[in-house]
């Protein structure tokens, strides 16, 4: 968890300019085809207006020889026949600052046109229909002729409101198919870290429980080897040859007075006070003199520690029951440990627990 929150982290500045990028991308791609719809809108509207006026100097040359006296209405009847006029392109003469024509006959006798001059006109059309284009020229008799196009007409008649709807929804589409690309590379890369980091954690893991295995087994075989050391160790010093007992045996008497519990069935009992008869038969393996109380002080000092306590409270009767065969096992190489280094050897050993009840081991079986 500490890990993918620290993978998270690190990613964060990726992931932020990741999507920054990836939308300034988007954005400045719908942006340039933006700009060239509207350059290429542009021309074509430049065109179309060229083009119409193309056909209204056509209808004014066509008129150029009519009288001073009947060329206005001439013109106009000119214009109404020949070039069509709607809402959306029209065609107005002016002279002198006077609107003689808009549109059409019908326009121009309605009250409300009359009244107005081009300007108020124009801005009329334009808050009712939108933008415009005009295309002005002067005539030789010093009218001034204009075409009006609205731009939204052009836009309709050239397909570029549906063309650019297209593009625009095509980049828009192409803008989030690209970000969900980038997502997906940077959804597989987070996870492909993921799991690497995943498999490096077992990894590490099972090398360490691989690790503490061999050295739990080397401890094993260590404690084994020792163990088996020891054990020769004691066989060798223990399990002595009948003609290398000396034929001058000592035999001492101890009393130890102290409390067991013994455990039945996996139950511990009462606790309870014996005093337990230690006898021990012992023989001299150097020479010189015999100092009987030498052996007596330090057999003395030994049970001295388990006079009036508890035996379950010592090593290693907290794990083992305190019976009196392990009692008696326990004091047997306890006190050899002891006397050995004092050049006595002891070969049987005698534990009482009652008179009448007494538990023997000897080396010499």
């Amino acid at each position: 968890m500490k890990k993918n929150r620290k993978l998270r982290r690190a990613d964060s500045p990726f992931n932020f300019i990741l999507t920054f990028g990836t939308l300034l991308l988007g954005i400045l791609f719908v942006w340039i085809m933006k700009l060239e719809m509207d350059t290429q809108i542009e021309t074509e509207l430049k065109t179309y207006l060229q083009q119409q006026q193309q056909a209204v100097c056509n209808i004014v040359l066509q008129t150029e020889a009519e009288p001073e006296d009947t060329y206005p209405d001439r013109l106009i009847a000119n214009i109404e026949e020949g070039f069509e006029t709607s809402a959306s392109q029209f065609v107005y003469i002016e002279k002198a600052g006077q609107l003689l024509f808009v549109k059409n006959t019908a326009e121009m006798n309605a009250v409300e046109v009359q009244q107005l001059d081009l300007t108020s006109y124009m801005k009329r059309m334009e808050k009712s229909r939108g933008a415009y284009r005009t295309s002005v020229f002067q005539t030789e008799n010093g009218y001034t002729v204009g075409v009006c196009v609205r731009e939204d007409y052009v836009k309709t008649i050239m397909g570029y409101d549906m063309m650019y709807m297209h593009i625009l929804m095509y980049g828009i589409i192409a803008a989030v198919c690209f970000v969900m690309i980038v997502y997906y590379l940077q959804y597989v890369r987070i996870k492909g870290r993921r799991k690497i980091n995943r498999l490096t954690g077992e990894l590490q893991q099972k090398q360490l429980l691989l690790e503490q295995e061999v050295e739990k087994n080397r401890l094993a075989e260590k404690q084994a080897g020792e163990a088996k050391m020891l054990q020769a160790q004691r066989t060798e010093k223990e399990v002595l040859d009948l003609e290398s007992i000396p034929k001058n045996q000592y035999k001492f008497n101890f009393y130890l007075n102290a409390s067991h519990a013994i455990y039945i069935d996996g139950t511990r009992g009462e606790v309870h006070p014996h005093t337990w008869e230690i006898v021990l038969h012992v023989a001299k393996m150097s020479s010189g003199l015999v100092l009987f109380n030498q052996v007596e002080k330090k057999v003395e000092e030994f049970l001295r520690r388990y006079q009036s306590r508890i035996i379950n409270d010592f090593e290693p009767f907290t794990t083992i029951n305190p019976t009196l065969e392990n009692l008696t096992e326990f004091l047997l190489d306890s006190l050899q440990k002891e006397l050995n280094p004092l050049g006595w050897m002891i070969f049987m050993i005698e534990v009482s627990e009652t008179p009448a009840r007494t538990y023997v081991m000897s080396l010499l079986d």
